[in-house]
């Protein structure tokens, strides 16, 4: 059976601290639902693939917000990893 995942990209702003970085990744990759994350250091931006039906693009959008960075939400598509 072949989940439908969806893929949901994020940058964070003024991020200049690689371990915060992982620590931020590490803290979603923890979070029901979320499958993959990927993080592009130089610019900041958090790709998630996630289960829609176990976590939502907002509740993903909430958690990064805690951080205490501001959140842009680049862009939402199905995925296919």
């Amino acid at each position: 059976m072949s989940e439908k995942l969806k893929r949901a990209a994020f940058q964070l702003l003024d991020i200049d601290c690689a371990t915060c970085g992982s620590f931020i990744k590490e803290s979603l990759a923890r979070q029901r639902g979320v499958k993959t994350v990927n993080v592009n250091v130089l610019l900041s931006i958090f790709y998630i693939d996630y289960s829609p039906d176990e976590v939502s693009e907002d509740e993903l959008e909430k958690l990064l917000n805690r951080s205490g960075y501001k959140v842009l939400k680049l862009y939402s598509l199905k995925s296919n990893p």
